[in-house]
């Protein structure tokens, strides 16, 4: 192996500080961004879990995922400010571990080249960029997951099915990795692969099954969800080829280009060489890929999350590839050189606003709205006013929890759809109610089903609203002293 030998180790380790403080310090601008609609929907479980408080809404949410993360982040002052920033660097912190094992695991399918390159792709990779500080468990379950792959690779099988077992306990997707590691099993030839398999199986079940058979809500809901039996259907219904396409603003077109050729070179080195090391990327990407584009037929952009570190040690092998045959033929340069500098420097000039718009354009605004209204609201209601809002169209939720997280505490009745303007007024008058907030969509002006509410109120008020968000907000005081 390249670590007996002194110059490659010193390169090794030289590489591995390079990449680990541009690793870092590249997502650092990253720390403290807008959340999202499920960041802000764990931060909120999470809370009312410690809290045992059963008859908040956000309380069951707890169960849906496994509580690994969530467990770390209840150690995080989790009633103290500034716990998005915490939970932020939890995740960056899992997927800092993450790229240890990448690298690692690169240098020892290949070379400290190899490391380099996964190692710099994996710094600099959009998706990558735009996840690994979302407090999600993701993180969580990836580390534990590439962990258990490496640990397969040097024959610790009794430790890899640890790993891939507190993997499970991260999040669900840790079965891609499971079904990667049986993949390889065969590949790797190892004695009596049967045996190990079913031992492995044995560690997996003891230290995961307990959640999946006596708490999570996935268990018994998570096949009709992922099988689109759900309202969410139109939210993120699409095609097979949704996350192919994706892969795009994932990896960058640069990126995209050497990761084809990381692909080829792969898959020649495993079955034409004979070197079925080299196919542990590929077994992840697939392992993940093909269920999620054939199987699961809503398509959220996060659902690839796991196969992006996978797809960094891809594009990796491409440019080690390209730059080997670069060495025959000299000519190569000039196409191979702009390709990886055209991949680095996407990292570089990496938007993470730009992104999200593109992957998630309708969570993105939704998130951004709901934020601003909270603000605005925040800025201008006393301590005692009392709060009347419709229910969010963003995703069909009474309350929007990124609008509850940014949303500094007052009384607030949430209403729906069907209730008349004189019934909104008369409420208000009853219950001393500052503020009427009628709530847009991700569109310019609220959704069509609150629009008869909201010209009704303007109507019989004769008080033109302040637009706020995509949002239409009164000022109520005066109404109350009629």
């Amino acid at each position: 192996m390249f670590m007996r030998y002194s110059p490659a180790k010193k390169k090794f380790l030289a590489g591995l500080v390079v990449l680990s403080v541009l690793f870092i310090l590249i997502r650092l601008r990253f720390i403290g961004h807008l959340l999202m609609w499920d960041e802000a929907w764990n931060i909120l479980s999470l809370r009312a879990f410690i809290l045992n408080a059963a008859a908040d809404p956000f309380y069951w949410f707890y169960y849906y995922h496994p509580p690994l993360y969530m467990a770390l982040g209840g150690l995080l002052a989790p009633f103290e400010q500034g716990l998005d920033i915490r939970l932020e660097v939890l995740s960056l912190a899992f997927s800092y571990g993450t790229f240890l094992v990448v690298y690692v695991m690169s240098a020892r399918i290949g070379s400290w080249r190899l490391a380099w390159l996964s190692g710099l792709f994996s710094a600099l990779l959009p998706a990558q960029l735009a996840y690994d500080t979302w407090i999600k468990r993701d993180p969580a379950a990836v580390f534990f997951g590439f962990l258990g792959l490496l640990l397969l690779y040097s024959r610790k099988f009794a430790w890899c099915a640890v790993a891939l077992g507190l993997s499970l306990l991260g999040k669900e997707n840790g079965v891609f990795f499971a079904a990667a590691a049986l993949v390889m099993i065969p590949l790797l030839k190892v004695r009596r692969p049967l045996v190990k398999i079913t031992y492995m199986a044995l560690i997996i079940f003891a230290l995961s099954s307990w959640w999946y058979l006596l708490f999570s809500e996935m268990t018994t809901h998570g096949s009709r969800f992922f099988a689109g039996g759900t309202s969410y259907i139109a939210a993120w219904g699409a095609g097979p080829l949704f996350y192919v396409k994706k892969l795009l603003p994932d990896l960058g077109g640069p990126g995209l280009v050497l990761f084809l050729f990381g692909l080829y070179f792969i898959l020649n080195k495993t079955f034409s060489g004979k070197q079925p090391r080299w196919f542990f990327p590929a077994a992840v990407f697939f392992s993940v890929y093909i269920p999620i584009s054939l199987v699961f037929a809503l398509k959220p952009p996060w659902l690839s999350i796991p196969a992006m570190p996978a797809a960094a040690m891809i594009i990796g092998a491409g440019a080690f590839y390209l730059l080997r045959w670069s060495r025959k033929i000299k000519t190569l340069y000039a196409a191979v050189i702009p390709l990886a500098a055209g991949a680095v420097l996407s990292g570089f000039l990496f938007s993470y606003g730009g992104y999200h718009m593109a992957t998630n354009p309708r969570g993105w605004p939704g998130a951004l709205s709901s934020r601003t209204l909270a603000q605005y609201l925040n800025e201008r209601m006393d301590e005692n006013d009392r709060l009347m809002i419709t229910g969010f169209e963003y995703w069909r939720m009474p309350t929007c929890p990124v609008f509850l997280y940014y949303w500094e505490p007052h009384p607030v009745k949430t209403i729906s759809s069907g209730e008349k303007a004189s019934d909104v007024i008369k409420e208000i008058r009853a219950k001393n109610i500052s503020w009427f907030v009628v709530v847009g969509t991700p569109e310019p002006r609220p959704g069509s089903k609150f629009m008869k509410l909201a010209r009704g109120f303007r109507d019989k008020t004769g008080a033109e609203p302040e637009t706020v968000a995509w949002s239409y907000v009164w000022n109520t005081e005066k109404l109350l002293k009629k």
